[in-house]
């Protein structure tokens, strides 16, 4: 069930509230907010200072399902609800700690896993049913690339070896090129680890 938001009038009456009656108000509802308490707990009390701690357990979390999903073979439509499964646990640690590093690393990581649980066809066979694994996987890299982009260019190096290994995974599959070029990404540009131009976000001096 959607949240209900909070309308002018109820955020006026909240605000000139007493403020023990705040911080009673508070303590009944933070509770029941499903990531609020994490959120603060993070913030408050570990000073946000927890995040690759944080990071490193999802990843441990991660490794251990990509292990158990790689001594099987996928079809495709199956591979992408492991995917959500997997990007799941990297949105919940977004949620609480705004780590893009991490959202670049993380997801990187699942996207190029994939492919060795993954049974994809080939030929125009492999347009028709592995067109939704194609798009999922195209539209994370796509967001990660931007995400990337973002990021001060001194990290761009950090993530160079995983954008190359995607680049070496897929070069020769043209079925995935033509998804990429539908969503406007050319594979070719992926060849030595770098961000595409289109990706990077200018920065003021």
């Amino acid at each position: 069930m959607a949240s209900k938001k909070i309308s002018p009038e109820l955020k006026a009456a909240i605000i000139e509230l007493p403020i023990k009656e705040k911080d009673k108000l508070l303590m009944r509802l933070i509770p029941k907010g499903r990531n609020l308490v994490e959120q603060l707990e993070f913030k408050l009390l570990e000073g946000s200072e927890t995040t690759e701690e944080r990071r490193a357990e999802v990843d441990d979390e991660i490794t251990a399902l990509l292990n158990h999903y790689s001594h099987h073979l996928y079809v495709s439509r199956h591979s992408v609800s492991i995917l959500r499964e997997l990007s799941g646990k990297i949105n919940h640690h977004i949620s609480i700690t705004k780590d893009k590093y991490g959202e670049a690393e993380l997801n990187l990581k699942i996207i190029n896993a994939s492919f060795e649980f993954t049974d994809l066809q080939e030929g125009m066979l492999s347009r028709m049913i592995d067109e939704k694994y194609y798009d999922y996987i195209l539209r994370r890299l796509i967001k990660v690339l931007k995400i990337i982009g973002a990021l001060h260019s001194d990290y761009h190096l950090d993530f160079s070896d995983r954008i190359t290994e995607f680049y070496e995974t897929v070069k020769d599959n043209d079925a995935l090129r033509v998804y990429a070029e539908l969503h406007g990404l050319e594979v070719n540009d992926l060849e030595y680890g770098d961000v595409p131009e289109q990706y990077i976000k200018s920065r003021k001096s």
